[in-house]
């Protein structure tokens, strides 16, 4: 509302300022040298008078109009540096920003990597602690007094090397002492049977309870031969 009052003012000062310049055109001669200009019947050098004051007023509008082309020619280029001026400021806020975004991306990335390093190392150590859980009863099994749960510690113990590879090598040790001890120890039970059919002293077996089979060696030794990569059908 006060903008527009103060526009309208402007605009009236201006119709103002117009009219009184064309009055003084018209009236100014004699307002300005009206003892050398007669009102009535006017001779040549009336008219040399009237028309040099004439030019003399239209040559200051001009240079009034001039100065105030002037004054708003520099408001106008003070304005337009202002503005550059500002632009440059957003500009450079602008880019502040961008660098700082860019910053908080590069932190977003590197934060997100430490938290899937994190997640793939307690993946890691989850999976090695539920190899550690099988191959430890695997190994429990493979001491059983039961043929069944024997075999199917070997078997489970296959499984585990097929999942794990650090735990391939391992395993193969571990079955190959199973074959070469159960080997021994069926020896060493046919020894003793053969003992028993000659009446000859029987002396007790050095591995306890535990009997093994033919069963046995054979599941070790299948598993061993499909870890080694020359695995044949088993014939049952």
């Amino acid at each position: 509302m006060k903008t527009n009052l103060a526009r309208a003012a402007q605009w009236l000062a201006l119709a103002l300022a117009v009219a009184a310049y064309c009055l003084l055109l018209w009236r100014g001669p004699w307002l300005l040298d009206g003892a050398h200009i007669r009102d009535t019947q006017l001779e040549p050098a009336d008219g040399v008078v009237i028309t040099g004051v004439r030019t003399m007023l239209v040559a200051l509008g001009a240079g009034v109009i001039a100065g105030v082309g002037l004054y708003y020619t520099s408001r106008n280029h003070k304005l337009a540096q202002e503005q550059f001026k500002h632009t440059q400021q957003q500009f450079e806020l602008s880019q502040a920003q961008f660098r700082l975004a860019q910053d908080q991306f590069r932190h977003t990335q590197q934060q997100t990597s430490r938290d899937r390093e994190k997640d793939r190392v307690a993946q890691e150590m989850t999976r090695e602690g539920q190899v550690t859980e099988r191959y430890v009863a695997a190994i429990k099994l493979l001491a059983s007094d039961k043929q069944t749960e024997r075999i199917g510690g070997i078997h489970s113990l296959y499984r585990i090397a097929l999942d794990s590879s650090r735990d391939r090598e391992t395993i193969a040790e571990v079955l190959t002492v199973f074959h070469r001890e159960s080997a021994a120890e069926l020896q060493y039970q046919q020894a003793l049977a053969a003992e028993r059919i000659q009446g000859v002293n029987i002396i007790e077996g050095p591995l306890g309870p535990r009997l093994p089979s033919d069963d046995d060696m054979e599941a070790a030794q299948y598993v061993l031969n499909r870890l080694a990569g020359k695995a044949k059908p088993r014939v049952m």
